[in-house]
């Protein structure tokens, strides 16, 4: 799924909800958008520290436009941010849930799963082609050497 308006107004009009990854070079208008409203002070941003030293850094904005090709389309925009035996890693989404201090670690942790398991199914299709190309490999093997006949 994608982050455009057809997508989202679909989404919508079947009544669900969605947690979806943005990156700044598919969302430049996006992300311009939160550059200037974190300048004008509009951005809620913090950081935890949980029991294992690991920062935990939030960043987001309720009510943004998606891009100039639907200004009608709002969106909530999340940014999170790790920092873990000094290497950051960074994700951001967009959703329709409503972003607050309180809801913004369960909207992450969805996020980040839905990313896990989109990763997991690339990587065993990927195994599923080697494997299948094994497979053709060995049974032309025993083809060629008339283990078939």
């Amino acid at each position: 799924m994608s982050a455009n308006g057809p997508h989202l107004k679909l989404l919508k009009s079947l009544g669900m909800s969605y947690i979806i990854g943005v990156k700044e070079g598919d969302h430049s208008h996006l992300f311009d958008l939160i550059q200037k409203k974190m300048c004008q002070g509009e951005a809620i941003e913090f950081e935890k520290i949980d029991d294992a030293g690991i920062i935990h850094g939030f960043r987001f904005i309720n009510g943004v436009r998606l891009n100039k090709s639907h200004p009608d389309l709002l969106v909530n925009f999340l940014e999170y941010w790790q920092i873990k035996k000094g290497k950051e890693v960074i994700f951001s989404w967009i959703t329709d849930i409503e972003l607050t201090k309180e809801t913004v670690f369960k909207v992450m942790q969805g996020g980040r799963a839905r990313w896990k398991i989109e990763n997991e199914t690339l990587q065993f299709r990927a195994q599923l082609r080697t494997w299948r190309k094994k497979f053709e490999f060995s049974f032309w093997l025993f083809d060629v050497h008339g283990f078939f006949n």
